[in-house]
């Protein structure tokens, strides 16, 4: 369950997307897409192109619905509150109408499909420009990595030296593991699941835990990364509890003395 991408939101959006698609494209490029999706297990994972498509398409969404009415710098702020105008695309999706949809620059009345259509078109446009015109190797981890950032890395060139990847990863916020990038500056990943623990509660020394990295953030110690492997592909090591295991597995000591 920890490392589950389900997206919940896809499987309720894609649906309206490929009725937009019947509706309104009869180019091949779309209705390739239109076969991918139409198979889609709504699984956010690195290596999908169905993800990749769904996910960039709702990111312009977002541009289309909201930014005419609330303008640049208030819809700017809106985005980093990230939690809200997935909900709110959700709602208006589900409604059908909403006057939202309509871009208050142009004289039409534009409706969610409008929207949807437009979205589409500059996902695909964006993605092609970006990966190339082989739609079946697009990937969602292509666009969405993850790099563990050490505090001295804040600053160039130390972040060569102490950041660890970008790594390709799945998922989103709105997934159960959670990988959440910036709205306002997508989709480089800036957070997630700082931990992992699994605890037999009937004997405590068949837990299992993981960190995102290593325990140490000594750049020169064996377990500056060590467990990184771990973290991306759904990996554990022994969370041992009982001091006689602990000792029996302890690798070395470290004292910390007072100066006098």
């Amino acid at each position: 369950m920890q490392l589950d991408v389900y997206s919940v939101l896809a499987s309720e959006m894609i649906p309206q997307m490929i009725r937009v698609i019947e509706d309104q494209f009869s180019d091949k490029e779309v209705k390739k897409a239109k076969a991918m999706l139409s198979q889609w297990d709504f699984i956010m994972a690195k290596d999908s192109p169905e993800a990749c498509l769904f996910e960039v398409t709702v990111r312009k969404m977002m541009d289309n619905i909201f930014k005419d009415e609330l303008g640049e710098e208030i819809y700017e702020e809106y985005l980093r509150t990230f939690i809200f105008p997935p909900r709110a695309i959700r709602m208006m999706l589900t409604e059908g109408t909403s006057p939202w949809f309509d871009d208050v620059n142009t004289p039409a009345m534009e409706t969610r499909e409008d929207i949807m259509a437009k979205s589409l078109r500059q996902a695909l446009s964006e993605l092609k420009e970006v990966m190339g015109g082989d739609m079946a190797g697009w990937t969602w981890g292509h666009l969405h990595a993850l790099t563990f950032g050490h505090v001295l890395g804040n600053k160039k060139p130390l972040d060569r030296l102490f950041n660890l990847g970008p790594f390709p990863v799945g998922g989103t916020h709105l997934t159960i593991n959670n990988k959440q990038y910036p709205y306002d500056k997508p989709y480089h990943a800036n957070l997630g699941a700082s931990a992992r623990l699994i605890v037999d509660r009937a004997n405590m020394d068949d837990s299992l835990h993981c960190l995102p990295t290593g325990e140490s953030g000594h750049l020169k110690s064996p377990h500056y990364r060590d467990q990184i492997d771990l973290y991306l592909n759904g990996g554990y090591h022994p969370a041992w509890t009982d001091r006689n295991e602990l000792e029996k597995h302890r690798e070395e000591t470290l004292i910390l003395k007072p100066k006098l």
